[in-house]
């Protein structure tokens, strides 16, 4: 039989296969009876004429060759498909002495295929000579199988990978190089696969920081040969933001060789997870933050209440450290009045409502100390656990209770103070009343609570206030008129406040008053007093003026009115003669017939002492004011009742015009006053309208007033004296000293002009101090000068009397001066000393206290006749020089003289006669004893430098 020249790939050419199979060849003794479980490998070795010398039996089961192997029945056995190229891949490395190598399928006897590798090496000896060949042959059927399964996974999986949400990639070894994306890459990342396999590694993309998480994930995959975790990292997008990513990456590892093929990765986008889980860390942070740093205790608390969990705040709160609180019971810190309250509450949260706020109790602190507590407690049925918060409101409760106390106090100052209180809400409804309102306005507490305010005031600063928005809050010191219960009137001082809601409506006001009825009396009195007459009751100066400019401004337009001016004729004297009150009962009852004589529209009012004002409407001019004038005079003719004594008194009337003479009250008041003089100097008893030509004299008046106010300082005035002669010795014994006024521009002013301004004005106090003083120094150099002692006479005028420290002027003169006090002699008017003959009393018995001599100038011009003499401490009388003057053929005046001075030396004071001016005169006086003169027969008043003069002609003293 043929056998085929066909060789087995690494095998030596074997003959075909004989038609019939020939008896197997039993195996060679050293080969091993192979396993069924163990890798099949059949190792072979040929000679150089392909006789197979080895051959072992680890495979043979795949064949049934039995104990020969024939090359025919080995062929039968690969798969049609592949014998030719088998045959080709051996046929080719035998010719060459080569190596070869295939892998083909061969049919099992069961009829299965099994794959196997075949291979095989040319064999040489030691010179190079050919032997044949070695090889094997590999069962590799389980490879293939799982290729093949491989291959259908993988169009598996290539579906779900095309179609998947996520992320799937293939990644060579080590440089991480794309060698597959899916599509969803585009999604995600905006790049397409094509943009991505063999252009990019996956580590070139990843953030620096994060590649270091997949080098490591792959290294330990290699090193543990564990299964893949999900790592995460960053990927740069294709516009050039991060997107994070949670990624299963898989380390594919060759099973044979262990060595690294690359690694499958599927990713997904996290980043909203990633932010999530950022943004829920930070917001536990910040939670745990919270709670640690909350000022108030937060606590986790057993079923037992233990405590499981305390935050920071317990250590400023209750003086414990959290770890000190944990394990213990919170029972064991609570106030032992609090134990049973705090149980029960405790005990309702487990069988009822689970949650309870703002429960107070007081706590122990670790110092011993009590506190007040807010609680906040929720009961967790499922947990078994109670959840709780503690707040310190120790401080208000302790501010509610000084509050409490305050508003006890405030109930009880309320209750007892004088002043009203009430208690309104937003619609001015009372809703409280104190005692003392009550009391103001007649009401009982309960006929007041529940009605509006409009029926307590008749007047309510409250009043709008109700129903403006956003209005005042407060108001004080407003008056208010009170609805007494008896229906009167009372005056009350309102303070008050009102509370307002966020939208500003009023929602309770609080009001104090104080009854004021008796201050407002008080002030209609005192208004009154402020704008009439206390004495007449007539308006006084201010209403006087209020209700002339009326007149003037609302009267029928160019309407004459007359002003009048009037002053009463000798009221002084009469005055001075009975007294203060009689002369009241006079002023009143001229007040009363003024009055009654005059229209309704008419104006009269009293300005003071004896003057009196009439405005009044004239229509006919000066006519209807001469009209009036003249009746006013007549009803002032009548005799008047002053109690015990009837007395005639006169008016002069002083008539300005408007708008003839003036066109302002002012002026009227000014023309008015100045015709007023004039009529008393035209000889009283009479009016007179103002003419042009008194404004000169008025205007002159106001030069002397304003140029006297200066005329002081500027050393203006100067002193004249006027010898005073012994009548007994005919020896000068001292002289009078009267002031001067040089005038810069007047030249020299007449006492008579300026004494009365300066008397008016007031200026005669500082200049009466100032003629003082001059008189006692020149006085005391005088005497110095002419070694002869001399008294000067001082004139005191009647509103130096009233001078508070006159006598400490006295005083301050005489030490000044060093003038002894006995050659001082201050001069008085009798109408001076009356006027106030208490005051009078008092001060001239001080001043004689200072040792000097006291006279009353013009003696016997007055009312009062001679009974104030015995009151006062006098030492001269100055003979007035109307009696001196007065001569008659009777002697009628002699005899009066005589027993005037006979009555002052019996009284023990001695008489000065002024106005001697002819000899017969002073002889008239010598004869009737009189003590001293002094008048123009015996000498002038002298200049300063003309009485030294005078003393120098005199004989020297012996």
């Amino acid at each position: 039989m043929q056998r085929s020249t066909m060789n087995l790939p690494g095998l030596p050419d074997v003959p075909d296969a004989p038609d019939a199979p020939e008896a197997p060849q039993p195996a060679p003794a050293n080969l091993p009876a192979a396993h069924p479980q163990q890798v099949k490998t059949l190792v072979w070795m040929s000679d150089v004429n392909d006789v197979i010398v080895y051959l072992s039996r680890s495979i043979a089961h795949l064949f049934e060759l039995g104990n020969v192997l024939s090359v025919g029945m080995y062929t039968s056995f690969i798969h049609p498909d592949d014998r030719a190229r088998v045959a080709d891949i051996f046929d080719r490395a035998k010719a060459a002495r080569e190596e070869c190598q295939a892998d083909y399928r061969v049919c099992a006897p069961d009829g299965s295929l099994r794959w196997v590798t075949g291979s095989g090496a040319p064999r040489f000896s030691a010179d190079g000579e050919f032997l044949g060949y070695a090889g094997a042959l590999i069962d590799v059927t389980d490879h293939y199988d799982a290729l093949e399964r491989l291959a259908k996974s993988e169009a598996s999986h290539r579906m779900l990978t095309e179609n998947s949400q996520d992320l799937i990639s293939q990644h060579a070894a080590n440089t991480g190089m794309f060698q597959y994306a899916s599509p969803a890459f585009q999604r995600v990342l905006g790049y397409a696969p094509s943009e991505l396999v063999n252009r990019i590694s996956i580590y070139s993309h990843v953030h620096p920081d994060d590649v270091r998480v997949i080098r490591e994930e792959l290294q330990r995959q290699a090193e543990r040969a564990d299964d893949s975790r999900v790592i995460e990292f960053r990927v740069r997008h294709k516009d050039g933001h991060m997107v994070w990513m949670g990624t299963s990456v898989k380390l594919l590892v060759n099973p044979t060789t262990n060595e690294r093929l690359g690694s499958v990765a599927v990713s997904r986008d996290i980043t909203h997870e990633v932010q999530t889980a950022e943004k829920l860390a930070q917001l536990a942070a910040e939670n745990k933050a919270l709670v640690e740093n909350s000022l108030d205790i937060i606590v986790l608390l057993d079923r037992d209440g233990r405590f499981l969990r305390v935050n920071e705040a317990s250590l400023p709160v209750l003086g414990y450290l959290p770890e000190e609180m944990l394990g213990r019971r919170y029972a064991d810190l609570l106030h032992a009045d609090e134990v049973d309250r705090v149980g029960a509450v405790n005990a309702g949260l487990r069988s009822g409502q689970n949650t309870i706020r703002d429960f107070e109790s007081r706590w122990r602190r670790k110092d011993g100390r009590y506190i007040h507590l807010s609680l906040a407690v929720r009961w967790s049925e499922e947990n078994q656990l109670m959840y709780a918060t503690a707040r310190d409101v120790t401080e208000r409760i302790e501010a509610q209770k000084r509050t409490r106390d305050s508003e006890q106090r405030f109930r009880e100052v309320i209750e007892m103070t004088p002043a009203g209180y009430v208690l309104a809400d937003g619609s001015a409804t009372i809703l409280d009343v104190n005692p003392a309102l009550c009391a103001i306005s007649g009401y009982a507490r309960e006929e007041l609570i529940g009605q509006g305010v409009a029926r307590l005031f008749a007047y309510c600063p409250w009043l709008g206030v109700v129903t403006a928005t956003h209005g005042p809050t407060s108001t004080h010191g407003m008056e208010s008129v009170l609805r007494h219960k008896q229906g009167n009137e009372v005056y009350v001082l309102f303070n008050g406040s009102v509370k307002r809601d966020a939208d500003g409506k009023a929602q309770l006001m609080t009001g104090l008053l104080t009854d004021i009825t008796a201050r407002k009396e008080a002030e209609s009195r005192l208004q009154r007093l402020a704008t009439h007459d206390t004495l007449t009751g007539l308006p006084n100066r201010t209403l006087l003026n209020e209700r002339v400019q009326q007149m003037l401004d609302a009267g029928p337009r160019n309407m004459p009115v007359a002003i009048m001016f009037i002053d009463l004729d000798r009221f002084k004297e009469v005055n001075d003669s009975f007294g203060h009150e009689p002369g009241d009962v006079l002023l009143r009852e001229v007040a009363r017939r003024l009055g009654r004589a005059l229209r309704p529209s008419d104006v009269i009012a009293r300005l003071g002492g004896d003057e009196f004002v009439v405005a009044a409407y004239c229509s006919d001019g000066t006519v209807s004011a001469a009209s009036i004038a003249e009746k006013l005079l007549a009803t002032l003719a009548s005799p008047i009742d002053i109690g015990a004594q009837e007395v005639v008194i006169g008016a002069s009337i002083g008539i300005s015009m408007f708008p003839e003479h003036a066109r302002t009250k002012e002026l009227l008041f000014q023309s008015a006053d100045t015709a007023m003089y004039r009529a008393k100097a035209g000889g009283r008893n009479g009016y007179c309208f103002f003419a042009a030509e008194m404004t000169v004299e008025a205007r002159t008046r106001m030069t002397l007033e304003l140029s006297l106010r200066h005329a002081l300082a500027r050393e203006e005035f100067v002193l004249h004296y006027q010898p005073r002669i012994d009548l007994g010795t005919m020896a000068i014994v001292g002289m009078e000293a009267l002031i001067r006024w040089n005038h810069p521009e007047l030249g020299q002013v007449s006492p008579m002009q300026f004494i009365p301004i300066a008397e008016e004005t007031g200026l005669i106090e500082a200049i009466g101090q100032w003629v003082l003083l001059e008189a006692c120094m020149q006085t005391r150099r005088l005497m110095d000068w002419s070694g002869r002692p001399l008294c000067i006479s001082v004139n005191l005028s009647a509103r130096q009397l009233k001078c508070r420290d006159i006598v400490d002027q006295v005083r301050d003169a005489l030490d000044r001066s060093g003038l002894p006090a006995p050659l001082l002699e201050l001069e008085l008017t009798e109408s001076a000393l009356i006027e106030d003959i208490e005051h009078s009393a008092r001060l001239l018995k001080e001043l004689k206290g200072l040792g000097i001599r006291l006279a009353v100038d013009d003696f016997g011009t007055g009312y009062s006749g001679l009974a104030y003499l015995r009151r006062f401490p006098l030492d001269v009388l100055k003979l007035d020089r109307s009696f001196v003057l007065q001569q008659d053929e009777n002697d009628h005046n002699f005899d009066f003289i005589k027993a005037f001075v006979d009555m002052a030396h019996a009284l023990k004071l001695s008489v000065v006669a002024e106005g001697v001016e002819t000899s017969d005169t002073l002889q008239f006086l010598r004869n009737a004893d009189c003590d001293e003169a002094q008048g123009y027969f015996l000498a002038k008043p002298l200049s300063l430098s003309d009485f030294e003069a005078y003393l120098s002609r005199l004989p020297r003293i012996a």
